[in-house]
């Protein structure tokens, strides 16, 4: 005999008035990814937000200009989606943002993908990837940021690449440059697989894998450079009420207090979570809870009683995990009477 249900968990998420964040929601896209080329059709757009606050809504925008702002409830972990008709043939940057109930706005995720077939004289289709490559430890030879040194080495594209905000493809891509770019080398990563990079147009630096081009002059002239942390992805909480199984009352058939012994009965169950058990309580109609107490090996049980009418209860065993997701079973019948 079993059953379940999941019970509110609205207590369990929330956040003292001085626990709060103001930082916003981490924002990650799920579809599309960046480097996708899709069909010249609608185009299913979904992203995910987390925030201890609560996520209000995730934004969607192509480049700076919002396509559509979706409610996500307010739970720590929103999602939104939403249909995209690209207007036709391109590259295009697809930007999600997450905003909290405080209505503080999270870091920005983006996705840069081509859409339908490029004519020759459209811009370049998005760069190809990079090998994975492991993110090395990286230390900086000086605590201040490297000046480019006149005459030093450069890095010519062979292929359109992704310049990124660390040395590695765990890090978000911030623009792509085109095959045949020359560009001035001003720092690079402690195995010189990557390289720190100023971008052609703007005083801005960025990483390319030295695999996408061909370096002129002498890259080990070049700084090391520290990295930055590299990107979190956030986990999705958990949502996984308890598991109720092997749930009973002995004796079932009891005798009241005053008619003899005995008066109570044993309530056990199995209650098992892979993330903890926190609370598991036996819940009887008219004698109220009575919390129940581990033996090990996944048991709980606890006396219930005394009963001081004759006739049926109902008991239901209560279980939460420690994130507050919450189980019920049962109802478990006892009858009880008075003989004699």
């Amino acid at each position: 005999m079993r059953g379940r249900f999941i019970l509110p968990t609205a207590m369990a998420l929330l956040v003292t008035a001085c626990g709060g964040s103001t930082q916003g929601p981490t924002t990650w896209i799920d579809r599309p990814l960046d480097g996708m080329h899709v069909p010249l059709a609608k185009v299913t757009l979904l992203a995910h937000a987390s925030d201890v606050d609560g996520v209000a809504s995730i934004e969607f925008s192509l480049s700076m200009d919002l396509l559509s702002s979706v409610d996500t409830g307010g739970e720590r972990l929103g999602q939104a989606s939403m249909e995209w008709t690209p207007p036709g043939p391109g590259v295009y940057q697809i930007v999600a943002r997450g905003i909290d109930t405080g209505g503080n706005y999270g870091p920005q995720a983006s996705a840069l993908i081509t859409v339908g077939e490029l004519p020759a004289s459209a811009a370049p289709p998005p760069a190809a990837e990079e090998p994975p490559t492991a993110t090395p430890a990286l230390q900086s030879t000086s605590s201040s940021t490297p000046s480019p040194t006149p005459g030093g080495p450069s890095l010519t594209l062979i292929q359109n690449a992704h310049c990124r905000a660390g040395p590695g493809t765990v890090y978000a891509s911030q623009e792509v440059l085109a095959k045949g770019v020359s560009v001035p080398i001003e720092g690079r990563n402690a195995d010189n697989s990557w390289v720190w990079v100023r971008v052609p147009e703007g005083n801005r630096h960025c990483w390319v894998s030295v695999a996408a081009g061909q370096v002129t002059g002498d890259l080990t002239g070049a700084a090391v450079v520290a990295a930055p942390p590299p990107p979190v992805t956030p986990t999705e909480p958990d949502s996984t009420p308890p598991d109720i199984t092997d749930y009973g009352a002995s004796p079932a058939l009891v005798q009241k207090a005053g008619c003899g012994e005995p008066s109570t009965t044993l309530v056990t169950a199995a209650v098992n979570d892979v993330g903890g058990v926190g609370r598991v309580v036996a819940r009887v109609l008219g004698l109220g809870e009575f919390e129940m107490s581990p033996l090990g090996g996944q048991l709980y049980q606890v006396p219930v009683g005394p009963f001081g009418d004759v006739g049926e209860y109902s008991i239901l065993i209560l279980a939460w995990d420690g994130a507050g997701n919450g189980a019920s079973a049962g109802p478990i019948t006892v009858t009880v009477v008075c003989i004699g």
